[in-house]
């Protein structure tokens, strides 16, 4: 497994990972996102396919935000989102708060980020916001 900034090549794999959103749409994003000097956008690769996404947005300059996490479903279940989570706090700067809101009715997603150390500082509407420190 090896975690690498995602490319404009990525667009198909990226299809099937989000499958409810349009090429246009993830071209779009994409595309700002290459425009922003605070989003970066990772995948993880195994056996040369994309099986894994995270969108990272800097909100100042020791707090972070994980705006999206994703996994391919014949791959969940597999220490992937963990591997994703631990890549992307290791290039972090000491000290740093790492966020994410995730929907209460998420279980997995909630027990993958408590699992890897965050925890509920937070709770609004049907939002549960996690944080963990670097």
């Amino acid at each position: 497994m090896k975690m690498r900034r995602v490319r404009f090549t990525d667009l198909p794999a990226l299809k099937e990972l989000f499958p409810q959103w349009s090429e246009t749409l993830i071209y779009e994003k994409l595309k700002r996102t290459f425009e922003s000097d605070a989003k970066e956008r990772y995948v993880i690769e195994l056996a040369g396919k994309v099986v894994a996404h995270v969108l990272v947005k800097r909100i100042s300059k020791n707090r972070v935000k994980l705006l999206s996490l994703a996994v391919h479903e014949k791959f969940r279940n597999k220490g992937i989102a963990s591997f994703l989570i631990a890549n992307v706090i290791s290039r972090l700067p000491k000290n740093t708060i790492v966020f994410v809101d995730v929907k209460e009715q998420n279980k997995a997603s909630l027990a993958v980020f408590n699992k890897n150390g965050f925890k509920i500082v937070d709770k609004r509407k049907n939002l549960i916001i996690l944080e963990r420190k670097t």
